[in-house]
């Protein structure tokens, strides 16, 4: 019902979909009545490990050991729970990578009285972005588009301008330093407005035509004007 054109401003064009998809679209998909937000264009994130064959192999390593090393080291594992009286707290420990910089220090092998062999020795960790299947552009700027869909029975008018509004409070919440700028592309909800506002007019005018030739039939201004006020 909606389409939306987000620019970067204060964040760079490789970061600005992976911010849309943890931000932007969780807080429109929060919005009464819409059923999902989706995605188009941009550059998406994505991290590259290129590993050196002989460097592995040196070591007695395989693209399989370094697959199951980095898949163990970036995972979180339930802990136990932590008990306090009645209450029960399921603890989970946090294995996940928080930087770009600690995938490369993943331990892939270590022996006694030997340095560990670190994943950077092996291979190269690049933060990189995947290619582009679809580049949206608009004014010469490159962004990502959103489209917002609504739930089935839910009012477009109402749909559309609550999440006009959304929009509107999310980049005064960002203030002069706002990550992004929005332009809406397409309004369903407009659409509709204008569309019942043409069939008014046109049947006020085609009520004012039939009196008109009554009028003009009858000679009598009178009873036309009686047929006029009985109409619903």
């Amino acid at each position: 019902v909606l389409t939306v054109f987000v620019a970067p401003a204060a964040i760079p064009l490789e970061r600005l979909r992976e911010y849309l998809e943890d931000n932007l679209k969780n807080e429109l998909e929060r919005v009464p009545g819409v059923a999902r937000v989706t995605l188009r264009g941009g550059r998406e994130r994505e991290i590259r490990v290129e590993a050196a064959s002989l460097r592995l192999a040196a070591h007695g390593l395989g693209l399989s050991d370094l697959r199951a090393r980095l898949k163990a080291a970036n995972s979180a594992a339930p802990g136990g729970n932590l008990d306090e009286g009645r209450l029960s707290v399921p603890v989970k420990t946090a294995g996940e990578f928080r930087h770009v910089r600690d995938i490369g220090e993943t331990i892939l092998s270590g022996a006694p009285r030997r340095a560990p062999v670190r994943l950077r020795d092996v291979a190269e960790v690049k933060d990189t972005a995947r290619e582009c299947e679809a580049y949206v552009h608009l004014g010469g700027m490159e962004g990502v588009t959103l489209d917002i869909h609504k739930e089935s029975g839910a009012n477009t008018v109402a749909v559309c301008h609550a999440v006009r509004r959304a929009l509107e409070y999310l980049e005064r919440k960002e203030g002069a330093e706002a990550r992004w700028r929005s332009r809406v592309l397409r309004d369903d909800g407009e659409t509709v407005k204008r569309t019942v506002r043409n069939l008014v007019f046109d049947g006020i005018l085609g009520v004012l035509l039939a009196l008109a030739v009554l009028v003009l039939l009858l000679r009598d201004p009178v009873f036309p004007l009686l047929v006029g006020l009985a109409l619903p």
